[in-house]
Formats: structure tokens, C-alpha cells, sequence
């Protein structure tokens, strides 16, 4: 965690930088050509196949450096546990910080970690399970890499998975790419405004 900026955390949600699934429904399917693609055995014996966002491991690297940073999913803690070991095998960005369902209530809440609220930055895509904390919030898109994530909110244009496009979301200039961009400016603003507690009104686009 960087120095600059105190005792600030950064709340990532595993959809958002771990990629999403598809259940297989006990179906041995086969992984596309994807380095970052892995399967999870579900606690009700679905198979998911899971692909790691483009830029991921980038983020993650350079974000420490920012933040002490946490996992709050709903998902399982064995689901969880699972993406992490993945992700971060030597427990070097989350440690043992990450809120399940388990131990969450039906929506997200901050008031799980003692922390500065003014000082949290919250990743994920759905505002709606973030009621109290909208201010602490940068939502991107979602990552829709399988079929089966895809609902009939989707255009026309995007009606097509990137798995059927036999392609991928943008590195350079995609959502984790982006995001990362903006939590380094809001950095270099913070070091620049010394009197400043409130990091989360320096998240803006």
C-alpha cells in the first residue's frame, strides 16, 4: 500500500478482475484457446469455466502499490478461495481480506472493515448491491466473456459473446486499464491536496 495515501483500501469484486463463468452443468467442456481460462467445481457439482480479464495481473501489481486491497463477492467462500489461489497464489494483494456471502448482508456494506469510509474505493459493475456507498464507487462494464452470462439488456452489436468473436476486451484501453488510470491520478491528485481526507471525490470521471 502506498504511504501517500494513509490507510486508504481498495474493494475489488472478483467478476470484475477474476472474469466470469459458465456452468457446464456437469458437462466436460472444452476450455477455449485461452491462457487465462480455469474451471471450478461448484458446490452443487456445475463446472464453471472461468476467464481471467485482460490487464488483470497488471492491475492487481500496480494497485497494491495504491491500496491495501480487499475481495468482497458474493459468491461462496469456496468459490473465493478458489479465484484466489488463481489469482494470487502467494496471497501478496488480498491476504486473508475477503468478505463472502457467508459473512455479508444482502447487500454490500462497508461497515464489515474498520477503515476510513472517505478513504475506500469500491470496483464492481452492479451499483445496485452498493445502496449506502454510492459516492465510494467506480463502476465499469461488465466483462461478458461466455454466452451464457449474456442477458436481453445486451445491444444488437454486443450481441455476441467475446468467446463467439474468437476475440478479447481491449488491454490497453479496456475497463481494468482504465480504471487503473484513474486511481493514479486521483493519487497524484491526493499527494497534491495534503489537507484532503476525501480520496472518494477525486475517483470521478
Amino acid at each position: 500500500m502506498g504511504v501517500e495515501y494513509g490507510d486508504s483500501e481498495l474493494f475489488v469484486e472478483f467478476d470484475e478482475v477474476s472474469g466470469e463463468y459458465l456452468f457446464t452443468n456437469q458437462r466436460r467442456t472444452t476450455i477455449p484457446e485461452k491462457a487465462s481460462a480455469f474451471r471450478f467445481l461448484s458446490v452443487i457439482n456445475c463446472e464453471e469455466i472461468n476467464s481471467l480479464r485482460p490487464f488483470l495481473r497488471e492491475f492487481l501489481k500496480e494497485a497494491n502499490k495504491l491500496f491495501r486491497m480487499h475481495v468482497y463477492t458474493m459468491g461462496t467462500y469456496g468459490y473465493a478461495r478458489y479465484v484466489s489461489s488463481v489469482i494470487d497464489p502467494g496471497k501478496r494483494y488480498f491476504g486473508n481480506r475477503v468478505i463472502t456471502r457467508e459473512k455479508s448482508p444482502p447487500k454490500k456494506t462497508l461497515d464489515r472493515i474498520s477503515a476510513d469510509q472517505r478513504r475506500v474505493v469500491i470496483v464492481d459493475d452492479n451499483a445496485s448491491v452498493w445502496p449506502q456507498h454510492k459516492p465510494n464507487l467506480l463502476q465499469v462494464s461488465q466483462y461478458i466473456y461466455f454466452r451464457y452470462q449474456m442477458t436481453n439488456n445486451n445491444s444488437e452489436e454486443e450481441s455476441y459473446s467475446y468467446a463467439e468473436k474468437k476475440s478479447d476486451e481491449c488491454r490497453s484501453n479496456g475497463a481494468l486499464s482504465n480504471v487503473l488510470k484513474l486511481l493514479q491520478k486521483a493519487h497524484t491528485r491526493f499527494q497534491q491536496e495534503e489537507d484532503s481526507n476525501e480520496l472518494r471525490l477525486l475517483i470521478r470521471y
